[in-house]
């Protein structure tokens, strides 16, 4: 009786066990913004050489995994990235999520870091502590990139290995 009792409750719990899926976390490749010190946010650029060469080098190293899924920033950088690592694992669904896009900086978008108006926004002492509540002007908080690249991974933790592609922002 106690061994068909123990028997019995493992595979209720079993049955009640939530899938587990392991998340393999992908910044994308280089772009000639990132080279140049432009801050992206949210525009929609290309990798460069190098950063094709990247996603390339990714893509075999991840070969050998088991990738049940692929998951991408519908930002191109990102979907180029997941692209390649998409081509070892044809067999793996692939998809976009709006929620792992960048970070909205809003004003800051497009200018470089050494831009006045930038450097005075990244001096202010809220970014400096690292305040999750700071706007960037015309953009986001960090709260709020937070919240949404979370509910996209809670959305895409549905079993399995998933491989996600997205941006410094939401990865951090």
């Amino acid at each position: 009786l106690k061994l068909s009792l123990v028997a019995m409750l493992r595979s209720k719990w079993a049955a009640a066990a939530p899938a587990v899926t392991r998340f393999l976390l992908v910044r994308h490749g280089e772009t000639q913004h990132n080279l140049r010190g432009i801050l992206q946010g949210q525009l929609d650029t290309q990798l460069n050489d190098t950063g094709r060469r990247q996603a390339r080098q990714l893509a075999e190293c991840l070969r050998g995994e088991r990738v049940d899924r692929v998951l991408s920033s519908p930002l191109s950088r990102a979907i180029d990235t997941a692209r390649a690592i998409a081509e070892y694992h044809p067999k793996a669904e692939f998809s976009k999520d709006a929620r792992l896009k960048e970070y909205n900086l809003g004003k800051l978008q497009g200018r470089p870091k050494t831009d006045p108006y930038c450097m005075q926004v990244f001096s202010d002492p809220r970014v400096q502590d690292g305040n999750p509540y700071f706007r960037y002007p015309g953009g986001e908080t960090p709260q709020e990139v937070a919240v949404r690249a979370c509910a996209a991974l809670t959305a895409a933790a549905t079993g399995g290995t998933v491989v996600v592609v997205s941006h410094a922002g939401p990865l951090s």
